[in-house]
Order: structure tokens, then sequence, then C-alpha cells
């Protein structure tokens, strides 16, 4: 596979992730909005969909890597899995830390 090809199918992986990750946002202010919808549909279709923008997050961020987008400027994520649950605690501090230096020492 040619750089360009795959650059091609990265962006289109990224159009669909972004598509997938648009879709869910709009779908869970739809029912959450949505007072015809029992609390417990409601509350099930809530976490299903955050649960979709979670798993979303990281492929979004590996794909803009692969698609040339500077990794630096995007700092590896402290991630917890659990029985059910996938916590994004936020940048790694001690990645965070490196982007921020280089940072500096490139002005």
């Amino acid at each position: 596979m040619t750089d360009q090809t795959s650059s091609t199918h990265t962006e289109q992986y990224l159009d669909i992730l972004e598509t997938i990750d648009g879709l869910a946002k709009i779908l869970l202010t739809e029912i959450t909005l949505n007072e015809d919808v029992d609390t417990e549909t409601t509350q099930t279709a809530t976490q299903q969909l955050r649960t979709i923008h979670t798993e979303v997050q990281p492929l979004l961020v590996m794909f803009q890597s692969e698609g040339g987008v500077d990794a630096a400027s995007h700092p590896q994520m402290k991630t917890r899995r659990g029985p059910g649950t996938v916590s994004h605690l936020g940048p790694d501090p001690t990645a965070f830390e490196r982007t921020k230096n280089k940072e500096r020492t490139d002005e």
C-alpha cells in the first residue's frame, strides 16, 4: 500500500469515526430531551452512548497521529479499565510535562 493510499484510508477512517462520535452525541441529546422515553431506557441509552464516545476517542487520536497530526500535541492518555467500564483520566502527567517542555524549548 502506498503512502497516499494509506493517507486516504486514514482520512476515511477519521471521517467515519468522527461521524460515529457526532451521531452518538446527537442521539444522546435527543434521547435525554425526549420526555416520551422512560427513565430506565434513557439511563441505559446514556450509558451505552457515552461508552461509544469513550471508545471512539482513542481511535481518533491514533488515526490522527497516523494521518500526520503531530502526535506530540496529543500526549498519551491515562486509561483505567474495569468490568464494563472504561475511564479516560486525562493526559498522562509525565507525557503532558514532556509535551509542555518540548513546546517551551521549541520557542
